[in-house]
């Protein structure tokens, strides 16, 4: 009996001493059991990742905002024709129904899932996933922290090279 105490004592002595019971030597003290070798035990591991990971996410909460800049199409046409309409009922012209449009821009500010329902769509088209916008990335920065070029107006001579290019492929 006291030989297996020595054992014990023994095995929680020292780190180069084999552990003979692992239930009472910290080093395999843990919900899983120890079966990878490298510099760092599980619980070292978790604690430097969770080092990391706050480290990072302090880095991309402090860059800069550069805010995604407007071309002002949506305040020169009132009748909406240089902004995304599609899925959205349109008369015989091409030109969203408006009221339809404000219920879209209405719900994109609200988030709510259940408000997405109530849009109304023109033909069989529906949405492929109009609230990705609120999904936060885990890997990088986040979407917010990025921005596009401006896009031109729908005026523009590059906007119509654009529509040329399209309607010619």
């Amino acid at each position: 009996m006291e030989e297996k105490q020595d054992k014990k004592k023994a095995t929680n002595e020292g780190e180069d001493k084999v552990c003979i019971n692992k239930s009472v030597c910290p080093k395999y003290n843990t919900i899983t059991e120890q079966c990878e070798i490298g510099p760092l035990t599980p619980e070292q591991r978790r604690i430097e990742a969770f080092e990391k990971r706050t480290e990072s996410a302090l880095f991309q909460k402090n860059l800069i905002l550069q805010g995604q800049r407007c071309n002002n199409d949506e305040i020169l046409y009132a009748n909406k024709i240089g902004n995304y309409t599609k899925a959205l009922p349109h008369n015989l012209l091409g030109e969203v129904n408006l009221e339809a449009y404000n219920i879209w821009i209405r719900t994109l500010t609200t988030a709510n899932p259940e408000k997405f329902e109530l849009i109304p769509l023109g033909g069989s088209r529906k949405f492929v996933n109009p609230q990705a916008s609120y999904a936060y990335e885990m890997v990088g920065p986040d979407s917010n922290h990025l921005t596009i070029a401006l896009a031109p107006s729908f005026s523009s001579a590059i906007e119509a090279s654009e529509m040329a290019e399209d309607y010619w492929m």
